[in-house]
């Protein structure tokens, strides 16, 4: 992937964006210019983003001796604009040394920090100035040159896969993850039976799910009698629940998903299976805006009412939606895959599919394989992996082996 084509989609730019925000804290206490980054790359995103999707809260704190005075006013006289100084941060910030775990830890607050129900976070606003492009594109190319992405441009899904059951304490079949427990509350571990590490009942899956997006899209045609807006729903266009989701693994970190979830539940624990594909498995592998697009476009489903509100919102464009309809997508591919360089150029993007149609890759998360038959299966013993710690904030080395069972 060249400095350009990252800089291309939305989560590209925030993966630049998180790399400056580290190499600022990296820099030592009493830099001339360390407290107007900061408070550039600091005021900067809660002035761009939509009232919507940020909060105007702004705490201060102060010791006793200074309880009497007036917090920093930071749109005040005298105060340096915050967008400029975000900007001048980016071309100037000393680049950083790029380790494996700096370029982790930048590309999990980056799919942690995707939001497709609401406008864009104002880091990621900040991100698609133009003005922005040039200093981001300084970390572009750190990124494009380090081996520790190598892994990212990988395209053979088949090889050295793995399913990822995270533990679960709350009701089953949360929103959005493919791989979830089912049934009744769930402390701890879910009970695993390998054999159930499938994909077994896909098709049964996807033809049910079918017809429930024609009846939403229905429903959701009425509602706009009512609320011409639209509102918030499902805004996902991953394959839907009962389809197998697997990752390849990161040197040194473990499995993708592990670290790696969209509008993830930040799970303590986690059970993961080895898993094998048939060579006779037929993959789609997305690389580029164009496949998306040909996948809609041979296998349309309209969800232009349903998705008027969300991806409306996260993109900025008004008009049709259409996502593929995977029922269909299954009559031809065993799989699909998105590689985590196709996912940072393309994913939150309105993705033009002909005929005045655009659809959004939402929900998605790096280097995922969606299995649409029953193709593949468990190669070796599920591992227990757990963290060290909470999942209160990133920390790439909290994830270590459990018990094997």
């Amino acid at each position: 992937m060249t400095p350009g084509e990252l800089l291309e989609g939305p989560r590209g730019r925030r993966l630049c964006l998180e790399l400056a925000r580290a190499s600022i804290a990296a820099l030592p206490e009493g830099h001339p210019d360390v407290e107007r980054w900061q408070y550039g790359l600091f005021m900067a995103p809660m002035r761009l983003a939509d009232d919507a999707s940020a909060s105007r809260v702004v705490w201060y704190s102060s010791d006793a001796d200074a309880a009497s005075t007036a917090p920093p006013q930071p749109y005040g006289p005298g105060r340096p604009g915050a967008v400029s100084s975000a900007i001048d941060a980016f071309e100037r910030v000393p680049l950083p040394d790029l380790t494996a775990a700096l370029l982790l830890e930048a590309l999990v607050a980056t799919v942690d920090g995707a939001r497709y129900w609401q406008p864009p976070e104002g880091y990621d606003a900040l991100a698609s100035l133009p003005e922005a492009r040039r200093g981001l594109l300084r970390f572009a190319e750190v990124v494009a040159r380090s081996p520790h992405a190598a892994w990212w441009s990988r395209d053979d899904p088949a090889a050295a896969q793995y399913a990822v059951i995270p533990d679960d304490d709350s009701e089953g079949d949360p929103d959005g993850d493919p791989n979830a427990a089912r049934g009744d509350t769930v402390a701890g571990p879910p009970e695993l039976h390998l054999e159930d590490v499938s994909s077994r009942y896909a098709g049964a899956t996807m033809g049910a799910w079918r017809a429930d997006r024609r009846i939403v899209e229905q429903r959701s045609l009425r509602d706009l009698e009512e609320y011409p807006g639209g509102g918030s729903g499902e805004w996902w266009s991953f394959p839907p629940h009962g389809v197998l989701a697997t990752t390849g693994a990161i040197p040194g970190f473990g499995p993708v998903a592990l670290h790696l979830e969209e509008d993830g539940r930040g799970p303590e624990g986690a059970t993961v299976v080895p898993i094998g594909a048939a060579a006779h498995a037929r993959i789609c592998t997305i690389r580029k805006a164009s496949d998306w697009a040909a996948l809609c476009a041979a296998h349309p489903l309209d969800v232009s009412a349903q998705m008027l509100y969300d991806w409306g919102e996260t993109t900025g464009r008004s008009g049709a939606w259409v996502m593929p309809d995977w029922s269909r997508v299954a009559e031809h591919w065993d799989g699909v895959h998105l590689g985590t360089s196709a996912y940072l150029r393309l994913a939150g993007r309105a993705i033009d599919c002909g005929s005045d149609r655009a659809g959004v890759i939402a929900g998605w998360s790096p280097d995922t394989t969606f299995w649409l038959h029953d193709v593949v299966g468990p190669v070796g013993a599920a591992e227990r992996w757990v963290r060290s710690e909470p999942n209160t904030h990133v920390n790439v080395h909290a994830w270590s082996r459990g018990i094997t069972s």
